[in-house]
């Protein structure tokens, strides 16, 4: 799935908005999970549906160490999802990631990934 115009200019403020103020949600977002570090949310796009919103930020000094050198979490778990995407199994579809640095120093991790759809079992 492709993000269309519409998904794209509500997607726009979302990650400007994290970046400014991690402890803030961008408008149109509710918290699911949140953690020092890390906070995943949930929100709708006009065209895509359903999403969820994994945010990273780096607030201590260790966190950004530790990620100076790797591969920015966003772009980590969009790889591995479209792997195993290739390889077939049932994953959430990357929509949008971004990731900030300054120099070598991680600042923010954005990834928007697509609602798995829930089915429904047979009792």
């Amino acid at each position: 799935m492709t993000l269309g115009a519409a998904d794209t200019r509500a997607l726009e403020p979302w990650f400007p908005a994290a970046s400014s103020d991690p402890g803030t949600l961008p408008e149109g977002l509710v918290n699911v999970q949140s953690r020092l570090i890390r906070s995943v949310s949930r929100g709708d796009l006009p065209d895509a549906g359903p999403v969820y919103v994994k945010l990273m930020t780096f607030p201590r000094c260790k966190d950004r160490l530790r990620y100076a050198f790797r591969t920015m979490p966003a772009a980590h778990e969009a790889a591995v999802l479209r792997h195993c995407a290739a390889a077939g199994l049932p994953v959430p579809e990357v929509l949008f990631e971004r990731c900030v640095r300054r120099g070598v120093l991680p600042v923010t991790s954005m990834l928007v990934t697509a609602a798995v759809p829930v089915v429904p079992r047979a009792d």
